[in-house]
């Protein structure tokens, strides 16, 4: 069993319980995120729990920052964000 992440193109395993021919699958969701549930092959294993993945800050944003990419790679190549909250930016091109 796995979950695959359309935005990413990725896939992960799953931890699941299968109890009375019913499976629980235990997902992790932020907010507006969407997954696909992969049943793949069929399984003898009633259940598979993985280790919580634990999330560790390796860097801290304080103030603004500026992002650029390769210009003609779309319409906005820079941004200056002036603020950055829960995955989100608000700013201003640079």
């Amino acid at each position: 069993m796995e979950i695959w992440h359309p935005e990413k193109g990725t896939t992960e395993n799953a931890s699941y319980k299968i109890v009375n021919e019913y499976t629980s699958v235990t997902l992790h969701l932020s907010p507006n995120d969407a997954v696909f549930v992969v049943f793949k092959d069929d399984t003898k294993i009633n259940s598979r729990m993985l280790p919580l993945l634990k999330e560790t800050i390796i860097a801290k944003i304080d103030g603004a920052w500026k992002l650029a990419f390769q210009k003609d790679r779309g319409l906005l190549y820079r941004f200056l964000s002036t603020s950055f909250l829960r995955g989100r930016t608000t700013g201003i091109p640079a």
